[in-house]
């Protein structure tokens, strides 16, 4: 309001106007804290972090002038110049050169807290506005005028106040010009389409609610809260103070509305500013409670966007929000993948620094509300609370509401909260307006859920004879786990189990569903063809037997298939599958008819010079035909098909396709010099600290949990301080947190006394080369982000890149021992590598009661210790409980050198083929058989084929097609009398679900897959016969009688007629052939052609350019129609004469030229007479015209 008021406002200042005969200089904002001594002159803002070159323009004098008092400074004050030094602001004193990362284009310095005092409005009016920021403090200690003088630590504070005053005398003495411009005038907006320029309007925000009953729609809210936000964009990443909605309250702008639900926010930045845009959200609070909050529904933000499209002074936005009443779910995340809803920096940014990893901070996650009639509510929001895995959901006071959570790119809804029970969804009721329901046993509610869901679908299965052993497996899992007594951990193990049951179930589910749509689309032709074979009717009667059938057939199935009993909706399943059946031939037809337009549009358009056939009236006639001579030999054909409806029954009723949950060990010699187990996860991605917990309620007093964690600083090249006592620096890459317990496991061999770092949290163990630079021994205190730690041990960093091991590494490999990855390397390569990891010499190790509680750390991995004596099956037992419950972690166990990782996977397992292989065989051979003898019996019909003129692939396709019909007749019938044995003889039950009813999808498919196989197979060598007796026209291939004498060659073409007419009609035929020759396409080319008449011949001449067209080859072409002298016809002679080109290739290329002009002669034999009338028409007008 300050650069709103005087400086666009009109207000006088020390009784003048700003900009007029008053003029800013530079605005100076003083925001030091004792928490660490490190010291920034940073300009510019926090809230938008705007760091365009036009910004950063405006201090390039200040940076200049910087850099002399910086050397100054260091000359005349060098202790105090040590503890304020660091990236951010550094001089050489070797060089003689000063760094200044504050002032960098594009990104600024990571700072440890936002600013308490911006000065970024008095830039965005293109004010030059300066802070002195203690920018690496964590607020672990903080200068503030309610803190003690007790809590201060004045040695940090005093050498910042030092410089602090040092640039505030420079600057008010007038030592330099600081900016060497004339008198800076504030901006309201200046465009700067290179640089980026500066802008500062105000918005007023109008807070409204959705209200049907009023004309307008929506009606004012009075005193309302307006929070703007910053919205992500490109300078507001993790390398950029650009605030996100993950920052800390002070990073909002809020206001509060008046009696007509408005407010005017100033300081907003328009686009010509390129600091991207924001977000305007409104809430309301009335007694103490949230009674309004954001509107996410269809009339809320589905109307007006929390975020405007382009800002411009003046603009009126509106913030929808809705009276609601909350409900609060904790323990949002997955069960056995229990990673972190997000990971922050230490400068409260969500990131995480592994790269290439699945892992993204924050997590996706999907959120429905919905009621329990499944509807959408009208006015619904929630919000996130990703520190403490918290989710606040909003919807009207007193509504029934339901919630499912669904996490990562998978989606997996592990977290439901519908009230389900007696089979119907009755929803969770809330409150009153402003009201909390909190569910105080969530895990509990979640498992409850999980299960009945799971259970209600599995009963219906169960209840139609299918039996699946991986749900029993995990039911038995749940009901021991899941009791009124249980702990915490046999809670979440429970939830877990849970919800691998729910997938499992709800991939029964729609794999019930794709069954039933794969055999209501098998019946589709089923009823055909067994119609024809039944009855054969034709009209109106026929309509009616395919009817029947198909009511018949769609009957018995409903009444066999566990499918349709599962499925919610079988009648939706079954329109749609009609639907399907009737839209599927229309749209085929449809394109059948426009290929069919666009043969005739070709023939019109180029002529009638090539020979389309009709294959889908080929292959329907095959079908029919093939059906016919079915019914011709009755008991043959029901023989063969009893054949194949048995093979195929076998394949149903007692053979099974079962996923099945397999959890085995891969066994490897590890290098750890202890016995243990290790958790973590597969790529390195952060652990929820839920893990802890859960695994010691699990695991009880016998095992020590002992955590890991990581630190990395957070941008990328950026290196972590540790300051000794005497003012010596060093510099390290990341830190990890071990408990003293684990000193005397992987850190055993380096002789490391634990007694200081298990008797003092803030204690760390430093490498030997860190320890030489600072000058410090066990016992002396260091610094590190403002935290005084105790040196609790030195260790050779030499040595521990071979002697600190880790379970997971192995014998013969180079040892990783826990350390953190390379990241920076990892980037440069772009890829993850498990062997990029941080040299010790710039680790530290911090106790991890300490590091867990620095912002910035994440659990790497688990370690988990006996407290005792322990054998391999008992550390295997537990490994397996484990992974029960993270089955989606890398968990490792180790004893005496031999390790094992526990992993699983789903695997499809045939049960019962071993048993049928040879009654299949056997049915094969018998298929080759009566196939064999129906195609002896045939071959007369097949001379008559190839009397015809049918190529052998029509005749073998016509028998083929006969094949096809015994492989969909006998599908479908074996597999519903299958599924009927399976129900009678309830093979499921006894065998515990590995062999009964094939009911998937994949079955049914199995089934025809085998079956048509096989009838394939087995029709092979019939069809071989049947081919080698019809006239092979394919492989008829004519040859030119005639060899070139020299350039020239002459070939009668096997071609002649009587008509005298009919020469003219082929001379017109062959003319318009060639005129679509023109362009180089194929294997000629047209340069040019003409017709010539002469005494009792007709002359098509052409000059022809041969493929390959780069060789040049080119021929004079003659096509003679001449009447011969001895007989009353006419033949056809072609001449060709070289013009150019290698003769090797022109003898080829013109061979191949002759058999197409053949193919045209033959075509021309082919037409319907009144297209070669019409050609004949069109040639004597054309040899009249000569």
């Amino acid at each position: 309001w300050f650069v709103e008021d005087y400086f666009f406002g009109g207000k006088q200042l020390f009784g003048t106007r700003v900009g007029e005969s008053a003029f800013p200089y530079i605005v100076l904002n003083f925001d030091l804290s004792s928490g660490n001594p490190k010291l920034a002159v940073y300009p510019g803002g926090f809230f938008y972090g705007q760091r365009t070159q036009g910004a950063m323009n405006l201090y390039s004098d200040l940076k200049s002038d910087l850099t002399g008092w910086l050397r100054e400074f260091h000359g005349r004050y060098p202790l105090e110049y040590e503890h304020i030094s660091s990236e951010a602001m550094l001089f050489n004193a070797t060089t003689g050169v000063a760094l200044l990362q504050s002032f960098s284009t594009g990104y600024a310095i990571g700072c440890a807290q936002s600013f308490y005092l911006d000065t970024e409005p008095f830039q965005l009016a293109k004010i030059p506005a300066v802070t002195l920021l203690s920018f690496k403090d964590l607020r672990l200690k903080a200068f503030t005028p309610h803190d003690k003088a007790a809590s201060v630590s004045w040695s940090d504070l005093e050498p910042q106040a030092r410089f602090a005053f040092f640039i505030l005398e420079k600057i008010l003495s007038g030592s330099t010009t600081v900016f060497r411009k004339s008198a800076t005038r504030p901006v309201r907006i200046e465009v700067d389409p290179a640089n980026g320029g500066f802008g500062y309007i105000t918005a007023t925000v109008e807070v409204v609610e959705y209200d049907p009953t009023i004309p307008t729609l929506y009606r004012a809210v009075p005193s309302s809260l307006v929070v703007v936000q910053k919205r992500d964009w490109y300078y507001n990443v993790m390398s950029s103070l650009g605030v996100t909605i993950f920052d800390p309250p002070y990073a909002k702008m809020i206001e509060l509305t008046d009696d007509q639900g408005k407010v005017a926010v100033v300081g907003l930045a328009p686009p010509e500013t390129f600091t991207g845009n924001v977000e305007v959200y409104a809430y309301k609070v009335e007694n103490g409670r949230l009674t309004h909050v954001p509107d996410m529904g269809p009339n809320g933000i589905g109307k007006f966007l929390p975020y405007p499209p382009k800002l411009l002074m003046g603009t009126t936005l509106k913030a929808v929000v809705f009276k609601a009443s909350a409900l609060l779910l904790p323990s949002i995340t997955v069960p056995d993948q229990p990673w972190p809803l997000a990971t922050f920096n230490r400068y409260g940014k969500p990131s995480y620094p592994v790269p290439y990893t699945r892992y993204s901070s924050p997590y996706p996650l999907a959120v429905s509300i919905f009621y329990p009639n499944l509807a959408t509510p009208e006015s619904y929001s929630h919000a996130v609370d990703y520190q403490n895995r918290l989710l606040l959901v909003f919807a009207p006071p007193e509504s029934r509401i339901c919630v499912i959570v669904s996490f990562g790119g998978e989606q997996r809804r592990a977290v439901i909260a519908i009230n389900f029970s007696d089979d119907r969804i009755n929803g969770i009721k809330l409150g009153a307006a402003g009201s909390v329901v909190y569910a105080p046993n969530a895990v509990k509610m979640y498992t409850s859920e999980l299960l009945t869901l799971s259970l209600e679908r599995y009963e219906k299965a169960k209840s139609s004879g299918v039996v699946d052993p991986t749900s029993e497996a995990l039911l038995n899992d749940i009901l021991k786990l899941f009791r009124p007594d249980a702990t915490f951990g046999e809670l979440w193990a429970a939830w877990g189990s849970s919800l691998k049951l729910y997938e499992r179930t709800r991939g029964m589910s729609l794999d019930f569903a794709t069954a039933t749509l794969v055999v209501m689309l098998l019946i589709v032709p089923f009823t055909i063809i067994a119609e024809k074979l039944l009855f054969g009717r034709g009209g109106f009667r026929r309509i009616a037997y395919v009817v029947g059938v198909a009511a018949a057939t769609f009957l018995l199935f409903a009444t066999l298939h566990p499918g349709f009993s599962v499925v919610y909706s079988v009648y939706a399943l079954s329109l749609g599958t009609v639907m399907a059946a009737l839209t599927i031939p229309t749209l085929f037809f449809l394109l059948v008819l426009f290929n069919r337009a666009l043969g005739y549009t070709k023939r019109a358009k180029l002529g009638a010079h090539t020979l389309e056939r009709e294959t889908f009236d080929l292959f329907v006639t095959a079908l029919a035909t093939g059906a016919e001579n079915m019914k011709r030999r009755r008991l043959r054909s029901a023989l063969t098909l009893t054949t194949v409806i048995l093979v195929v029954v076998s394949l149903v009723s007692l053979t099974s396709v079962v996923p099945v949950l397999r959890v085995g060990v891969s066994i490897f010699e590890s290098a750890a010099p202890f016995s243990g187990i290790l958790v973590k996860s597969p790529s390195s991605e952060p652990l929820d600290p839920v893990v802890i917990e859960v695994l010691t309620s699990l695991l009880g007093r016998d095992y020590i949990v002992t955590p890991r964690y990581w630190l990395y600083p957070p941008l990328r090249g950026e290196r972590f301080t540790l300051t000794s006592e005497k003012g010596r620096i060093s510099t390290f890459r990341a830190a990890i947190g071990v408990s003293a317990k684990e000193l005397e496991t992987s850190f055993k061999d380096l002789n490391l006394d634990p007694s200081i770092f298990a008797k003092v949290p803030s204690s760390c163990l430093i490498p030997r080369s860190t320890a030489s630079s600072l000058g410090v021994d066990v016992g002396d205190l260091v610094e590190f982000s403002g935290l005084k730690m105790v040196v609790a041990g030195v260790f050779d960093d030499s040595l521990a890149e071979k002697l600190v091991r880790d379970i997971d590494d192995r014998v013969g490999e180079t040892p990783y021992g826990g350390r953190p990855y390379d990241v920076d390397r990892m980037v440069d390569l772009q890829r993850f590598d498990t062997s990029i990891r941080i040299p010790w010499s710039e680790i530290v190790i911090i106790n991890s009661e300490l590091l867990k509680n620095i912002p910035g750390a994440f659990l790497a991995s688990v370690l988990i210790l006996p407290r005792g004596e322990t054998s391999s099956d008992g550390l295997a037992n537990l490994s397996y409980k484990i992974y029960n419950v993270f089955g989606k972690l890398d968990v490792y166990f180790s004893v005496d050198g031999q390790a094992c990782l526990v992993s699983s996977r789903f695997i499809q397992e045939f049960f019962g083929f071993s048993f049928i292989v040879i009654p299949v065989v056997i049915g094969g051979f018998s298929l080759v058989l009566a196939i064999l003898g129906s195609v002896h019996e045939r071959m007369r019909e097949a001379s008559i084929y190839s009397a015809l003129g049918l190529a052998p692939a029509h005749v073998g396709g016509m028998f083929l097609a006969e094949v096809v019909v015994y492989a969909i007749i006998g599908v479908v019938t074996g597999y519903a009398v299958g599924i009927a044995a399976a129900r009678v003889f309830n093979f499921a039950v006894a065998t515990g679900g590995y062999v009964g009813m094939n009911y998937s999808s994949s079955s049914v498919l199995t089934s025809l897959a085998v079956v048509t196989a096989m009838i394939l197979a087995a029709s092979l060598y019939p069809f071989a016969r049947v081919s080698k007796l019809v006239t092979p026209s394919l492989e008829r291939k004519w040859r030119a009688p005639a060899k070139p004498r020299g350039d020239v060659w002459e070939i009668p073409l096997p071609f002649t007629f009587r008509e005298e007419e009919m020469a003219a009609g082929l001379a017109a035929y062959l003319s318009e052939y060639l005129e679509n020759k023109r362009e180089r396409i194929g294997t000629f080319a047209v340069m040019e052609h003409y017709v010539r008449v002469e005494a009792g011949k007709v002359v098509v001449k052409a000059r022809i350019w041969l493929a390959p067209y780069e060789q040049n080859i080119v021929q004079d072409t003659e096509i003679i129609l001449a009447k011969s002298a001895t007989e009353a016809r006419y033949i056809v002679t072609m001449k060709a004469t070289r013009e150019s080109g290698p003769y090797d290739l022109w003898v080829k290329s013109c061979e191949t030229f002759m058999r197409e002009v053949r193919e045209q002669l033959l075509t021309w034999r082919l037409l319907k007479p009144e297209e070669r009338s019409a050609y004949i028409k069109q040639g004597l007008e054309m040899v009249r015209s000569l």
